[in-house]
């Protein structure tokens, strides 16, 4: 009778979770078009960006380097509604952001 031989292979995998932690804020915080003022945008989008540093912080802290960011994080970026330069209004925040990650890495 032959032997089956079996090898394991190690494979490195980054992955990430596929819900919201719900032991941290959320960057998903939302108002209607309707509701659209030039300040709320920015209450919010402040707000998503607060809660998206957090996440991120959580995430490395617990091995977890694989995070899809939500459109809904900067909601009606894109939008004619928003005239709001806001990547240069958030540049700063974003630096910051950006920078955390790439030391992580």
């Amino acid at each position: 009778m032959n032997e089956l031989h079996f090898e394991l292979i190690l494979v490195s995998m980054e992955i990430g979770y596929p819900c919201i932690c719900t032991n941290l804020c959320t960057a998903n915080h939302i108002f209607r078009r309707s509701a659209y003022t030039n300040e709320r945008f920015l209450e919010i989008t402040e707000k998503n960006l607060i809660c998206l540093q957090q996440i991120l912080e959580y995430n490395v802290q617990h091995g977890f380097y694989f995070f899809r960011i939500s459109s809904q994080t900067i909601l009606f970026a894109s939008h004619t509604v928003c005239t709001i330069d806001w990547a240069k209004h958030f540049a700063s925040t974003s630096r910051t952001l950006g920078k955390y990650m790439n030391k992580v890495q």
